[in-house]
């Protein structure tokens, strides 16, 4: 995967695709093939499913995405700017 300006903790699995900017992603998290993920929290024991879009370009909304502990994003999910899915939710189309 792509990954720019962010911060990766241990036991982070990034797939082919995946792109990764202005974010913090914190352990055992996986993204998937294809997933966006931009100016987010992603919190531990994660899931990012494929081509999913987590949060935004700062020019487009200034608010940052927050992914709480052990959620599931579950392929081609949009999940906008200033969202925040809370512990342990599935997210779905």
């Amino acid at each position: 995967g792509d990954i720019e300006n962010s911060i990766l903790a241990s036991n982070v699995f990034v797939k082919s695709g995946a792109t990764i900017k202005n974010s913090i992603i914190m352990g055992d998290v996986t993204i998937e093939q294809g997933a966006k993920i931009e100016y987010s929290i992603i919190d531990e024991g994660s899931n990012i499913g494929k081509n999913a879009v987590i949060g935004e370009q700062k020019e487009k909304n200034d608010k940052i995405t927050l992914i709480s502990r052990n959620s599931v994003v579950l392929e081609n999910t949009i999940v906008k700017g200033g969202e925040i899915i809370e512990n342990g939710e599935q997210v779905v189309l």
